[in-house]
């Protein structure tokens, strides 16, 4: 009985100090999120100069979009933004941030909060390639015989699945096809599809010619005066991004 009492009075305060550890720990992401958001000392970061740490999570947990601006700031951490409107944040050591937090019309972030309108809890969650549904890896085998699936994930009870050539398909939680999946799509801000590339400005198509004569058009979209373009080359994806009179803003793989 002593024994047990001494137990109960070790472990109850531990569990009380863990609870409290982890609402320190959220006031703190909070916090940081909020510092990192709003600083004016934050530098902008060229995607292929983030962390390894972040680009892991970013590779295995966000295959089916691109990062589109990243910032850092000192001692403090990272903000990466995602074509799809996600606002992602990052401690210094790599450490995904989340806001808990009420999100308040007046409050600093506004009434999206700091993730964005977009946000999709969980960011993804990468699953096994050999836990897949069996329909999804015969439909890969059948419909795509020369790729391989490199990674997958779950998000929304929907299936990601990359496949060599940085192709993303998407399936129901059944294992059902949904669609090629654009790397484009963004929940608030719909793109005007560009079906053809002979649809393009003579600029744009200037520049693909000239710099990717041997790639394949994919597809692209008009959003927001910018003109997405998909490619796929033997390296595999490439995304090009262009205002409407044909000036290249950014490249991303």
């Amino acid at each position: 009985m002593k024994k047990l009492f001494w137990v109960l009075a070790i472990a109850l305060p531990l569990g009380a100090m863990m609870i409290s550890c982890e609402k320190e720990s959220l006031l703190a992401d909070e916090a940081l999120i909020e510092e990192i958001a709003f600083s004016s000392s934050r530098t902008s970061v060229a995607p292929e100069a983030l962390p390894a740490e972040i680009t892991e999570q970013l590779t295995e947990a966000n295959f089916d979009t691109y990062v589109e601006t990243a910032f850092y700031l000192r001692d403090r951490g990272y903000e990466v933004n995602l074509g799809n409107g996600e606002n992602l944040f990052f401690n210094t050591e790599g450490r995904l941030l989340e806001f808990r937090g009420t999100v308040r019309p007046n409050g600093p972030f506004g009434p999206n909060g700091p993730h964005g309108p977009c946000h999709r809890p969980g960011f993804g969650r990468p699953v096994r390639i050999d836990s897949l549904p069996d329909a999804i890896v015969a439909y890969v085998a059948t419909n795509y015989p020369d790729g391989e699936i490199l990674r997958a994930m779950t998000r929304g009870g929907n299936f990601f699945v990359l496949v060599s050539g940085r192709i993303v398909l998407s399936f129901d939680s059944e294992g059902n096809f949904l669609g090629e999946h654009s790397p484009f799509i963004h929940c608030a801000r719909p793109c005007r599809e560009v079906v053809a590339a002979d649809e393009l400005p003579d600029a744009i198509t200037s520049y693909i010619s000239t710099n990717f004569p041997d790639a394949t058009f994919r597809f692209g979209c008009d959003r927001d005066g910018r003109i997405h373009i998909l490619l796929l080359t033997a390296d595999g994806r490439v995304l090009l991004v262009f205002s409407e009179d044909g000036t290249l803003l950014f490249q991303r793989g």
